[in-house]
């Protein structure tokens, strides 16, 4: 797969239209790999020829944010912008028409954050669940900058219109993946809020299913490898791919380092199937994850591409991918 134009991470992605498109993100400064400078491009993926190309711009750079495509529109998402008083999460959302190429103001979330689960339900309701309202753990030293995750979900109805303040998660939860299983949805992994006195809760690989009858969440009796800030690829209504995302770091980490053993890289990329009380999954070693990368679905074809990778104190940002042109059967996990 042709690299990225410009390597990112933290960037909103969808398919659309047998392309896939990419908004925004951020790019690891030269003098602090942990402070991204935020990018405001479009950049599109043409699966025939192998191309990347730069289609035009947001109104303003944009990092962590989700899209999801709903009728002949991609919405993007929340995420982090950079306001008068600093960076600063947002309710924002905007409309990308990928016929005439134009960016239209949308309906706001209910709620700012960055790090949203977001996917498309079976009837074309978007669903979008936790997400982080503090600064991004990437922008500096997460000791004196921690999370603050966040318990709300919320859905925009097919037709559009407003979104619907939905209520609560069973617990916060940012950073996880949310993919269409069957006629719902099943967040997966992520992180909660922080233990006190820490800068980060532990990625717990907890799984929590909606059921849109109901419009309520479950938590399942199954978990997962831990893992946040992965990318998700939907391969059916109730199969997807997880590709990546940052894992905990070694017990040997000193409390209070100001690198705490992360690697951006670690994450493990894997097949999933929903069942009735979680998910099993098929591992696929040999294909290497990232943080915050992107991950989608065109024509049968899996494209992973972009994200973060590296040890905390000099991640570098992503341009290139692969494509999994056969996907094996998941099996149940251990």
């Amino acid at each position: 797969m042709a690299p990225l134009n410009r390597p990112r991470y933290g960037f909103a992605h969808a398919a659309f239209g047998g392309r896939i498109y990419v908004f925004g993100g951020g790019t690891p400064r030269s003098s602090d790999g942990r402070q991204p400078t935020l990018l405001d491009s479009i950049e599109v993926y043409d699966t025939i020829s192998d191309t990347w190309a730069e289609i035009g711009k947001l109104p303003a750079p944009r990092f962590g944010a989700a899209a999801a495509v709903q009728g002949t529109r991609i919405l993007v998402v929340g995420g982090v912008v950079d306001a008068s008083g600093g960076m600063a999460a947002t309710n924002s959302v905007l409309a990308f028409d990928p016929g005439s190429r134009a960016v239209a103001t949308a309906s706001s979330l209910p709620y700012a954050a960055w790090g949203i689960g977001l996917t498309a339900l079976e009837d074309g309701t978007l669903l979008a669940a936790g997400g982080v309202s503090g600064a991004p753990l990437f922008m500096g030293d997460i000791n004196t900058n921690p999370l603050t995750v966040v318990d709300n979900w919320t859905r925009l109805p097919a037709g559009g219109g407003a979104w619907e303040a939905g209520g609560k998660l069973p617990e916060p939860r940012g950073l996880g993946q949310l993919a269409r299983t069957n006629e719902s949805a099943t967040l997966v992994g992520g992180r909660p809020n922080p233990p006190s006195g820490q800068p980060a809760g532990p990625a717990d690989g907890k799984l929590f299913r909606f059921i849109p009858a109901l419009a309520m969440w479950r938590q399942l009796s199954t978990t997962v490898d831990p893992q946040s800030g992965g990318a998700v690829a939907q391969i059916a209504a109730g199969k997807f791919l997880v590709a990546g995302g940052l894992r905990e770091p070694p017990p040997s980490t000193t409390p209070g380092s100001s690198d705490p053993g992360f690697n951006f890289g670690d994450g493990a990329t894997y097949l999933a199937t929903a069942t009735l009380t979680g998910i099993s999954k098929q591992p696929l070693p040999g294909f290497p994850g990232a943080t915050l990368g992107g991950a989608a679905n065109v024509n049968g074809k899996v494209y992973v591409f972009g994200g973060l990778s590296g040890p905390m104190n000099s991640p570098a940002a992503k341009a290139d991918g692969y494509v999994l042109r056969t996907l094996p059967q998941a099996q149940p996990a251990n």
